[in-house]
């Protein structure tokens, strides 16, 4: 059995809100690989956002293609389309049907303002928490009221916790604030091992290089670390056909191990 292993009926439910983990937005990436890993201690519904998104209004269970990941039997993870984000009715509804333990949020702040907005009576029912960054000074004190509106501020850098708090100053004695960093996912992302790797991986940087130079769009090539090897054991299309980087699998690993207590 995987380690840390809870069985469904004792776990807590999570209602994220974030693009739809099924996508290949940087949001959707990196939502889809903490909900992955975190499916046998957490069951999860995600208001999976989009814009005008073909399937708004349907709720599809994708928990057997999780089980089959993770070697579980009993992953419950649901995404329920949206077009956007949400608004304070769909939460309402959400609340009362789903009966989630927490809010999860996971984008810029102006995408929440109206959930801010009835803040105070989604939190007398269940807290909220709000992964972000704002790594650029000065604080941003126009957030204050944005940052005041959850219990829980995750930071995906160190500046953005030190920023939470400058913002918030002795509000910030009243929240939980943590930095929980992204990382790698070593199954996918891995050392170059011999020079057929490494000229594999060259040769993908290079193309990628050109085709960046003539078609915009896409990866940085500036952020391809020579020290990482892409592996093509699970792919998503994130691209064009005509674009190198079109079955390229990016991940990271999941950071959720603050919630379980």
């Amino acid at each position: 059995m995987i380690e840390g292993y809870i069985p469904k009926a004792d776990r807590k439910k999570i209602l994220l809100l974030c693009d739809d983990i099924r996508m290949h937005s940087g949001i959707a990436t990196m939502a889809r690989e903490f909900v992955l890993n975190s499916a046998h201690q957490f069951n999860w519904f995600n208001l999976g956002a989009a814009l005008k998104h073909p399937e708004t209004g349907k709720v599809l269970d994708i928990s057997e293609d999780v089980n089959k990941r993770l070697g579980i039997k009993d992953a419950d993870i649901k995404v329920m389309p949206s077009n956007g984000y949400g608004d304070a009715q769909t939460i309402r509804l959400l609340l009362e049907r789903e009966k989630p333990a927490a809010i999860f949020i996971f984008t810029d702040p102006r995408y929440w303002i109206w959930l801010f907005e009835i803040e105070r009576e989604v939190r007398s029912q269940i807290p909220i928490i709000w992964l972000n960054i704002w790594d650029e000074f000065p604080a941003p004190k126009y957030n204050e009221n944005y940052y005041d509106s959850v219990d829980t501020l995750l930071s995906i850098s160190k500046q953005t916790k030190l920023i939470n708090q400058l913002v918030l100053g002795n509000k910030a004695d009243d929240k939980l604030l943590k930095y929980i960093p992204h990382g790698i996912d070593t199954d996918i992302f891995r050392p170059i091992e011999n020079a057929k790797e490494n000229e594999e991986f060259l040769n993908f940087k290079n193309l990628t290089s050109v085709q960046l130079s003539t078609v915009g769009g896409g990866l940085d090539t500036n952020k391809i670390s020579a020290d990482l090897m892409p592996t093509t054991g699970g792919t998503f299309d994130l691209g064009s056909a005509t674009r190198p980087w079109r079955k390229l699998f990016l991940t990271f690993c999941h950071f959720l191990s603050f919630f379980k207590r």
